[in-house]
């Protein structure tokens, strides 16, 4: 990880999208990267963007890109040219890139969406994010003490069911198959009324 210029930025990550790219197509995936999001990703990473590039000879093999944010990093971008997959280069590219992040004193690693294999070998823990709401001070949010607890109360309400959901169903006794019944009810109800 470190400090590259903006010119290098954009090259990188303009390579590494071509990498992605190519690595879902040989898979018969489709990649949805535009020229809207690679500028996104660009302005983000100005101000507190890590970069991790992987060469062979010189030549751009495999790279990342993370943000960094107090003490937290999101991996935005990791990839490797296909050419090496045999090699698992772009797992090792991860990697090495959040051994980087923690050695720069960076308390969690988020790897973004999905449940992949490769996330549950760098041992990634699932954690779900429901919804998000920012208030610009305590006093507007004591202001509003009705949406406050309605939050709370949802956000309850999804750890339960993800208990439910996730825990309940390697066990076989009768209550446990009662309260997975009761959390898909529940599960099935919340999601007809968002």
């Amino acid at each position: 990880l470190g400090s590259l210029p903006r010119h290098a930025q954009r090259a990188l990550v303009v390579q590494l999208h071509e990498f992605k790219r190519r690595s879902m197509a040989a898979r018969g995936k489709l990649a949805q990267i535009d020229v809207r999001e690679t500028a996104q990703l660009l302005q983000m990473a100005a101000d507190c963007g890590l970069y991790g590039v992987g060469t062979i000879d010189g030549k751009l093999c495999a790279g990342s890109l993370a943000l960094r944010v107090g003490d937290h990093c999101t991996m935005l971008l990791c990839a490797a040219d296909p050419a090496f997959s045999q090699y698992r280069l772009g797992l090792m590219a991860c990697y090495w890139s959040l051994c980087d992040c923690l050695r720069l004193g960076v308390r969690q690693c988020h790897l973004l969406w999905g449940r992949y294999r490769y996330k549950e070998q760098l041992l990634a823990v699932a954690s779900s994010l429901h919804r998000v709401r920012v208030y610009r001070s305590r006093w507007q949010m004591l202001c509003r003490p009705i949406s406050v607890v309605g939050i709370a109360s949802r956000g309850r309400l999804h750890r339960w069911r993800a208990w439910l959901l996730e825990d309940i169903p390697e066990r076989r006794h009768p209550c446990a198959r009662c309260l997975l019944w009761l959390a898909r009810r529940l599960s099935q109800g919340s999601d007809s009324n968002s």
